[in-house]
């Protein structure tokens, strides 16, 4: 079973911010915290990690960035 997400930004195996993957679905972002799963909707967005806590960037915040790239 792979480590939570939220552990491998901590160690650097994972970059900080880290855009979730199409293959992290069903994964642990973080076992202890306000998250558990990645859902088919989080597909995408970025997570951060910033003083040991995990913050998930909105749908909003999600869309304005994908929308600066085109």
């Amino acid at each position: 079973m792979k480590k939570p997400i939220k552990t491998e930004m901590q160690i650097g195996t994972l970059p900080n911010p880290y855009e979730i993957k199409p293959e992290d679905l069903d994964r642990h972002i973080d076992i202890a915290g306000d998250f558990g799963r990645v859902i088919f909707c989080d597909v995408g967005k970025l997570l951060y990690l910033r003083g040991g806590l995990i913050q998930m960037e909105s749908d909003e915040q999600k869309e304005a960035r994908l929308n600066k790239l085109t």
